[in-house]
């Protein structure tokens, strides 16, 4: 199966810490990518991590892939942004992008108090208004996209990617 969606996969208040980080840590990206690095109070920290190691054997077990986890971050859509169609191990142009061992990605909902925001995948028919802690897991190769959440109004969205484990991808 290409595509999964969880439903309740973290409970609201799970979602609502992750907000939370985020809006005090706006560069959480990089600081997952290099640990908690510099951080006085790596509680945060740990909080995030403990989240994302709940979900990530499920999110692993749909990939049906022996695959580790890449990245991880929350993004934060305002009423005017969207995610524009596209795949996340490949270019426009189906080349490898700067990604290219990602096999699996997910993305899970941390909030809905927005109108509109739907997760959707290349075909029209295929899309998805997701709630607080739903998750949807698919491969990366498929295209998808989401339009914005609606006048005023922000979603926030955990992402994860998984790559190739290092033994698969020599």
């Amino acid at each position: 199966m290409d595509r999964i969606i969880h439903k309740e996969i973290l409970s609201k208040d799970e979602c609502n810490k992750l907000i939370d980080i985020h809006k005090k840590w706006k560069s959480l990206k990089i600081v997952l990518e290099t640990g908690p690095g510099d951080v006085t109070d790596k509680t945060e920290y740990n909080i995030y991590m403990g989240i994302v190691n709940k979900i990530l054997p499920i999110i692993i077990k749909d990939s049906n892939i022996d695959s580790v986890l890449e990245n991880t971050t929350i993004m934060e859509y305002n009423y005017k942004e969207h995610c524009p169609l596209h795949r996340d191990n490949l270019t426009s142009d189906s080349k490898p992008n700067h990604t290219p061992n990602r096999v699996w990605s997910a993305s899970v909902m941390l909030n809905n108090n927005y109108t509109n925001g739907y997760f959707k995948f290349h075909r029209p028919d295929e899309q998805y208004k997701l709630n607080t802690g739903d998750m949807v897991s698919f491969n990366a190769n498929q295209y998808h996209s989401t339009n914005p959440p609606g006048y005023k109004t922000t979603r926030y969205v955990l992402l994860l990617w998984l790559g190739l484990n290092d033994i698969q991808s020599n």
